[in-house]
């Protein structure tokens, strides 16, 4: 599979392309922030430690204050955190030393659950036993605040009730109009309102998502025998 862009016809001086870079790299000023997102960034992991580039770089995109693409790829990390856990648990604790080969261990739970919508697979956390009712209900929301509508260009309940002002003014008069309307109606108001929220609430469903990983993480490792050491 290729894919070009044609680029040739337009020739980018170097100060310009440094301009650019120089716009990109706007990184987050409050010190609080900066510290929690270094803890985010060094959360432990065991079995669960494949999911540590994608948290890696939320946090990336964090700190340069790129919420959408953070959001965006938290939606990514929680499906696949969902699915992960299905598999393992489904695994039971199985390793290496049960006779299967390192490429294929996983390969009939990864199958069964790959291509399972997220819904789905949340219920069937909670009738394994891997979540509580709340923590069900918890998951449920977080998927159609954030990954249903971030996912696939579509709104949530809080932008389908944002509302904005308007004022129209006409040339020779000084007469200005005030006017209330929603931002459904108008593809720069609507884009505008998707960029608040997540830019509002981003980090707050990253932080759940990671807390969610964080638990899950010692949940499974219960699967696991103690390895013995000698002293």
């Amino acid at each position: 599979m290729t894919f070009t862009f044609n680029h040739k016809d337009k020739k980018y001086t170097e100060e310009e392309v440094t301009q650019r870079i120089d716009e990109g790299i706007s990184t987050e000023s409050d010190k609080s922030t900066r510290l929690l997102l270094m803890a985010l960034r060094n959360t432990k992991l065991r079995v669960l430690k494949s999911l540590y580039p994608d948290i890696h770089e939320i946090c990336d995109c964090l700190f340069l204050k790129k919420h959408m693409a953070a959001v965006t790829l938290t939606n990514l990390l929680f499906e696949t955190m969902v699915k992960l856990v299905l598999v393992y648990l489904d695994a039971n604790g199985r390793t290496l030393d049960d006779g299967y080969d390192f490429g294929n261990i996983y390969e009939e739970e990864l199958k069964k659950y790959g291509k399972k919508n997220l819904g789905e697979n949340i219920e069937t956390l909670y009738i394994k036993n891997a979540i509580t009712s709340e923590q069900r209900d918890k998951l449920l929301e977080l998927k159609n605040i954030f990954r249903n509508p971030y996912s696939h260009g579509s709104n949530n309940k809080y932008v389908e009730s944002a509302t904005t002002k308007l004022y129209e003014g006409h040339l020779g008069s000084d007469e200005i109009k005030e006017s209330k309307v929603t931002v459904t109606g108008n593809p720069h108001l609507l884009l505008d309102a998707r960029r608040t929220f997540i830019k509002k609430y981003g980090l707050a469903y990253f932080i759940e998502i990671v807390k969610y990983i964080s638990n899950f993480d010692k949940k499974i490792q219960d699967l696991y025998p103690k390895k013995k050491t000698d002293h």
